[in-house]
């Protein structure tokens, strides 16, 4: 058995022995490359942004599917191919899915906003195109909801973030690739937009009052709404609070489960789910339904110790 003086000659070794071996791995080499090809761009786009899973949506040959899934198993990143009729059938989309839209079709097309327009959790769509249009603002106005997703391009795989605010407002950030960590630089420059949050009081966390005979633009005071303050400085955005009318916080579907494929919200939470809202304003349980539905936020506990 060693002694504890070899040990301690031992560690460094050992030490230097695995950062040899992370230097010269496949996962280091490969995914930082961003090969021009479909397997190496998606498998960038993938790991750049901690996905493990995502399911490949495309009109191009399925051929396709077959390659990515051969260029990322040794990255435990999980593809599954669907077909686009399949994401747009209610009746079997799946809930809480990742999706990537691959196409070599212009951006400004029926099936893309139709897909932008789905029920589903902001950041979990990701629209790879042949052609990117100057000027997509046009063809987004159509999106009469609150929503945000990725977009790239085959030549490039360059990656943006948009936001489409219930307010109408259009907002792109760029998110620079980083070779080094390998991953994007997120960038949340929200660039002045409105910022609508609708929900009902609940001490100490937040207050509503004095609402308007609709019941918005209403004063509020609280810890949340000193967290709102703060965000809106860091992220360059102005907010506005509603307070839902009904004395509904919707947190089940009306019908059906967080599970099925097309279930029934009301309330604070089915007015975010189908974006007439930015945000839900409250200090929400995070469950595994509500994840597939919304994005939750971090936890009041982990906001406090950041």
């Amino acid at each position: 058995m060693p002694t504890r003086s070899c040990l301690k000659m031992m560690l460094p070794l050992t030490f230097l022995l695995l950062n040899l071996l992370a230097c010269v791995s496949p996962q280091s080499t490969t995914s930082c490359q961003g090969s021009g090809d479909v397997a190496g761009g998606l498998l960038r786009l993938l790991s750049g942004l901690d996905w493990r899973d995502a399911a490949l949506v495309s009109d191009r040959p399925a051929k396709h599917a077959r390659l990515v899934w051969r260029a990322t198993s040794h990255h435990h990143i999980g593809i599954t191919w669907l077909k686009p009729s399949s994401v747009f059938n209610s009746a079997t989309f799946v809930p809480g899915v990742r999706l990537v839209y691959l196409t070599d079709k212009p951006f400004c097309r029926e099936e893309t906003l139709q897909l932008i327009s789905l029920n589903m959790p902001q950041h979990r769509l990701i629209v790879v195109t042949g052609e990117m249009e100057k000027d997509i603002n046009t063809c987004l106005s159509t999106v009469n909801k609150s929503r945000a997703f990725f977009i790239s391009d085959i030549q490039t795989w360059s990656l943006s973030r948009i936001q489409i605010f219930s307010s109408h407002q259009i907002v792109r950030n760029a998110w620079p690739y980083d070779v080094k960590s390998c991953k994007f630089n997120k960038a949340y420059n929200l660039q002045k937009a409105s910022v609508s949050m609708l929900t009902l009081s609940w001490m100490p966390w937040l207050s509503i009052y004095d609402c308007d005979p609709k019941g918005k633009n209403c004063n509020s005071f609280g810890i949340l709404r000193e967290v709102f303050d703060i965000l809106a400085h860091l992220y360059n955005f102005t907010y506005s609070i509603d307070r839902e009318d009904h004395n509904d916080w919707g947190v089940v579907p009306k019908n059906g489960s967080y599970f099925d494929a097309n279930p029934t919200f009301s309330g604070v939470l089915g007015a975010t789910v189908y974006g007439y809202y930015d945000v839900a304003a409250s200090l929400w349980a995070h469950t595994l339904g509500r994840d597939l539905w919304l994005d939750l936020t971090m936890r009041w506990i982990q906001l406090t110790s950041v």
